[in-house]
């Protein structure tokens, strides 16, 4: 007859098999989806109890060692989705310490490559890669193409992430090619997803397009709904970026029901950022406020730093829409708090354009400078020419205020020749209407009307909120 240890060991082999029996029906993806995450809910209290018990007898019996290096990868991909990150790494540390007790090379690659994962998911991005890279060195040691295509996918986004985009995307096309040449279709598709966001990055939103429609129709064959619905979202952000505000609320909402259907908190939270970001430019700014503030509460349920910190700044720029200058200055400097903890170098660097820009408005010239010179210095270190653009704008406008009327026209012109430069037509169309503005600040009407029917041209292409404003301002000089 078994004694209690035997029956302890039976019941964690069971569901183990248990769990990687559901993480390949999530695998499988389209209607089987729902079953197996409904399956899992009701089954995860034995997982964790088979998990748990082998854990703790892994130093005394080599079945429950097994089991313990076992149980994280037989619910690899239904884990992600189910699982809280910080919870993860418990389970992957204790396995990758037991990996390389056995010297099991495979192993360790696999947990290294896991907890990076666990780490981005947090928001801890320098973390994720100190994780990634020995993982890529084991993976790729062992010949485990499959593997080292993963590693580069998840590390070219935390590079993404971090602002190296030339390096996110030679791991993306690294990728591509091991992906292509093993016939893997899942990671083939990530790999596409991973360069089209780079190439949003670097303003070729149509070329994205085209990428990422190449992407949704494998993802769509493989029928893989998490990765759908993160590529739906990412599609709306390319039109977001050619100013093709309906057509990206169209994909953003699409992305937030899929998300909400999937159980995806990640997902679901940059959707919510995503709309709340098209309310702003509908100018509806209490409705992005609305939704900016359930994202927050979706970041600090998921004790993801990166997504709070986003969620926070867009709050704070909800208030300084809406006047409120004193909230809006908290919760910036509440984000350049966590992004400097975190070293979110990106968004570190839009968070002080943001702070220089409530600086100059409350009249803190010095701090305005401050900050400004700290955001160029940021842009410049990951080459995010967007954020120079921006800074050229806040400063010739900081001149502008001191009728320093020369240097202000001098940031304009600079900020006008970087946005040609990288595409960028919204920062174009500012540029040309700083210079308006400019202009009619000197007195010098015709030229401030000239300006400001260069800024039409651009706008008339886009679907910003601003342009109501520039049409009525050039009607009033018009008549004057």
């Amino acid at each position: 007859m078994p004694n209690f240890f035997h029956s302890q060991l039976r019941h964690a082999i069971y569901f183990a098999s248990r769990l990687n029996q559901l993480n390949k029906m999530y695998l499988r993806g389209g209607e089987e989806i729902s079953p197996a995450l409904t399956s899992l809910t009701e089954e995860w209290e034995n997982i964790v109890r088979g998990q748990s018990w082998s854990a703790q007898n892994a130093s005394i019996n080599s079945y429950a060692a097994e089991l313990t290096i076992d149980y994280p990868d037989a619910g690899t991909q239904i884990l992600l989705l189910y699982q809280h990150p910080l919870e993860r790494i418990q389970w992957r540390k204790i396995a990758l310490a037991l990996s390389e007790k056995k010297n099991h090379v495979a192993a360790i690659g696999a947990n290294l490559a896991n907890l990076g994962l666990a780490y981005l998911d947090l928001g801890q991005l320098r973390k994720a890669v100190d994780y990634f890279l020995p993982a890529l060195e084991k993976t790729s040691s062992v010949g485990d193409q499959k593997g080292e295509a993963i590693v580069r996918i998840n590390l070219g986004n935390t590079y993404l992430l971090i602002g190296l985009a030339d390096q996110a995307l030679e791991q993306f096309n690294h990728a591509l090619s091991l992906s292509r040449k093993i016939n893997d279709q899942r990671s083939e598709s990530n790999a596409l997803l991973g360069i089209g966001s780079a190439l949003v990055i670097s303003r070729q939103n149509t070329k994205a397009i085209e990428i990422y429609q190449q992407a949704l129709a494998i993802i769509r064959r493989i029928q893989n709904q998490r990765a759908e619905a993160s590529l739906v979202a990412n599609i709306g952000l390319a039109y977001f970026e050619l100013g093709q505000i309906r057509q990206a609320h169209e994909w953003f909402n699409q992305a937030l029901l899929m998300a909400r259907k999937i159980g995806d908190q990640d997902i679901e939270f940059h959707s919510l950022i995503n709309i709340g970001r098209v309310y702003l430019n509908m100018d509806e700014p209490d409705q992005s406020l609305t939704l900016f503030s359930q994202a927050l509460l979706i970041a600090k349920e998921s004790n993801n730093e990166r997504n709070r910190a986003i969620a926070i700044e867009n709050i704070g720029f909800s208030f300084e829409v809406l006047g409120n200058l004193k909230d809006a200055a908290v919760k910036y400097q509440e984000a350049f708090e966590i992004c400097e903890q975190i070293d979110d170098r990106m968004h570190l660097g839009r968070v002080l354009l943001n702070l220089s820009s409530i600086f100059l408005k409350t009249g803190e010239i010095k701090l305005t400078i401050t900050a400004l010179r700290q955001a160029l210095m940021l842009g410049r270190s990951i080459k995010d020419v967007t954020i120079e653009v921006n800074a050229l704008a806040i400063w010739g406008v900081a001149y502008q205020t001191r009728n320093k009327f020369q240097r202000a026209r001098a940031c304009f012109e600079q900020q006008l020749e970087l946005a040609k430069k990288i595409n960028y037509a919204r920062g174009q169309g500012k540029a040309y209407w700083n210079l308006s503005l400019l202009y009619h600040a000197q007195g010098n009407k015709q030229k401030a009307i000239e300006w400001g029917n260069k800024t039409l041209e651009i706008y008339n292409k886009l679907e910003y909120a601003e342009i109501t404003a520039i049409k009525s301002q050039l009607a009033e000089w018009q008549n004057e």
